[in-house]
């Protein structure tokens, strides 16, 4: 990639993890374009946000809503579950562990 061709590209490419290739997918499927104001909006539109079943009294927690871009959604779960990422040296915050 050129210097100076894409700036928005060679910034995401220089975070650990992800890759010119990877970068050039998020800037052209979800940042290119829009604006996000809060990590909601990013959620939702990636398809991660929460969906939930409310009958009466009862409320369920469902899962992921998956409405949104396929893509970049599944490039953001690759790019958390590659091995090759550095985030192997952050502790993983659990109820169990009292965190």
């Amino acid at each position: 990639m050129r210097s100076g061709a894409q700036p928005a590209i060679a910034r995401l490419a220089r975070l650990a993890g992800i890759g010119t290739g990877s970068a050039w997918v998020l800037i052209r499927e979800l940042f290119g374009w829009r604006h996000f104001h809060n990590r909601r909006e990013v959620a939702g539109c990636l398809g991660l946000a929460p969906t939930f079943y409310t009958s009466g009294t009862s409320e369920v927690e469902q899962g992921i809503s998956k409405i949104g871009n396929k893509r970049a959604r599944w490039l953001m779960v690759e790019l958390v579950q590659h091995p090759s990422n550095s985030f192997s040296n952050y502790r993983v915050a659990s109820k169990a562990a009292g965190a």
